[in-house]
Parts: C-alpha cells; structure tokens; sequence
C-alpha cells in the first residue's frame, strides 16, 4: 500500500517535500524571524499530533481481542492489535520528546516560539488529525483484523506526515553547503547544522518511519478484497490530503 501511495502522486510529493524553505535552511540562509515563526508553527502541530495520537492509542485499546483466544488466527489478531498499539504509544514518546527539543534548542539559540498564528498549513492538520482521529472504531467492520484494518485511514495519515517530514528534511540536509563551519555561523544556521537537519534527517526517524510503513502494509494486508475495495479511495484521498495540506506547512522566504 504504502509504495503504491508514494508513487501516486508524484508531482505533489516533490512540491511538498522540497519547498524553498527547506533549502534555505540547509544552506543557512534562513533569517531568524522565520525560523522561530516556522518552528512555532511546528510546536503547535507537534501538540496537535499529540492529541491526535492519544486517540488512536484510546482507540486501538478498544481493539484487542481477548488474550485467552485459543485459535492460531485469534492469536495474530493480538499480535497485531498489539504491535499497532505499541507504534502508537512509541509515537506519542517521540513527540513529547520532540516539544521539549524544541523548547529547549530555541531557547539555547535565541529563537522566539511565542507565536500562537495559526498558518493554513497548521489549520489543515489539525482537521485531518480531527477527521480521521475521532472517526468511529472499524468503520463499520466487524472482527478483530477488520476492525484494526478499520484504523487504517489514521495510520496512513501517520505514515502521510511522517515521510514527508523526514523526505523534507534529507532535501534540506542536501543544501548544507561543503564548507558549511557550524562553530561560526549565526544563531539560526547553527540551530539548523547542529540540531534540527541532524535530528530530521537521522537514520534513527528513517527507521521509525519504515516501521510505520510496514505497519500500514501489514495491516492493508489483512483485509479482505471486499474491505480493501471500500476503503482504497479514502486512503487515497487521505495521502492527497495529506500532500496538500504539507504544501503549504512550509513558510515563503
């Protein structure tokens, strides 16, 4: 699923993950202002994720099926409810984790995230986190694979966001100039060599994200065709939402 989603689109996918912004930020090029209203904006998504992640926890708890099953197929059930269970609780961690970096490099490099505006790329996330949040328990499904399989538009949404992020962030990582010298260079450069694109870009978020992804698939791959018949053009429609709404999480420079 996941490798049929990123080619859908291709055109969109590049637009959404190699805005101006991004190179401004590997080349250190980026004024300060603008750097501190962006990662303020970030913060805010951050928190919105939060939430967002919370109710799927809440959710995916409701999934499990009794631990006592005796077939083989009941146990995977557990199994599976249980990994998807754990992403989510594992996401949540990262981006807790995620706040207080902010918080705490913005404060070490002089960055302002007082900011509380409200950009139409942070307005869009906080409906798609809303929509597919709060959405009913297995879509109307019944059985523990279908109901977990009724997750999937939340988790296609989770995946959506996070490769894009990473992929946007390699590109930024991309511009970092050879003679680039982190000890000298202003405030908002060096937050950017030191902190941010290493942290974005690192092997440790590549390798959360391929788990999200192979979790999706693995999901996917549970359903029936009649399922996957009625849910494919909602999670079709999830990546492109997602795709637009990142195209204009990033700020003009």
């Amino acid at each position: 699923l996941t490798a049929y989603l990123i080619t859908l689109d291709p055109p969109s996918f590049q637009t959404a993950t190699t805005h101006p912004f991004l190179s401004h930020a590997g080349s250190g090029t980026l004024p300060p202002s603008t750097l501190s209203a962006w990662l303020a904006q970030d913060r805010l998504y951050a928190i919105a994720y939060i939430r967002f992640a919370s109710q799927l926890v809440a959710r995916c708890s409701l999934l499990l099926p009794p631990a006592s099953s005796k077939s083989e197929a009941g146990r995977q059930d557990v199994l599976l409810a249980e990994r998807v269970l754990d992403l989510l609780i594992d996401a949540l961690t990262n981006v807790r984790r995620e706040v207080r970096f902010f918080e705490a490099t913005a404060q070490e490099y002089g960055l302002d995230l007082s900011s509380m505006a409200t950009s139409d790329g942070l307005s869009g996330y906080r409906s798609l986190f809303e929509t597919w949040g709060t959405e009913k328990v297995g879509n109307g499904m019944d059985g523990g694979v279908d109901r977990i399989v009724g997750l999937l538009p939340a988790l296609v949404l989770l995946w959506g966001t996070e490769i894009c992020y990473l992929t946007a962030w390699r590109h930024a990582a991309s511009h970092i100039p050879p003679e680039a010298d982190v000890e000298t260079a202003e405030a908002a450069a060096k937050a950017l060599w030191r902190e941010f694109i290493p942290n974005w870009s690192s092997k440790e978020f590549e390798g959360f994200v391929e788990r999200i992804g192979r979790l999706v698939d693995e999901v996917w791959g549970t359903a029936g065709g009649d399922v996957k018949g009625r849910m494919f053009a909602e999670l079709e429609d999830v990546w492109r939402r997602v795709l637009g709404v990142e195209r204009v999480f990033w700020p003009d420079v």
